[in-house]
């Protein structure tokens, strides 16, 4: 919960430097992955590959959107 909290806040005062959107709740990339049922390691691959839109390393934190959704797969 507090660790949540501290990322939330880093987030808006990057977010405020770079000018985007106000409204949108950060969570980290462990969150991300248990919400999806995925690893961490694997959310982070996909966090450094781009592939998680609004996704960025704060602080040696990965914060992702919370509405973000999953990528499709690139293999098929």
């Amino acid at each position: 919960m507090y660790q949540t909290a501290l990322y939330n806040m880093v987030a808006v005062f990057i977010n405020l430097a770079k000018g985007y959107d106000m409204d949108t709740q950060y969570i980290t990339a462990l969150q991300y992955a248990t919400k999806h049922e995925r690893t961490k390691q694997w959310v982070i691959k996909l966090c450094h590959a781009g592939r998680l839109a609004g996704a960025y390393l704060a602080g040696g934190v990965w914060v992702i959107p919370e509405d973000c959704p999953l990528p499709e797969p690139l293999r098929r």
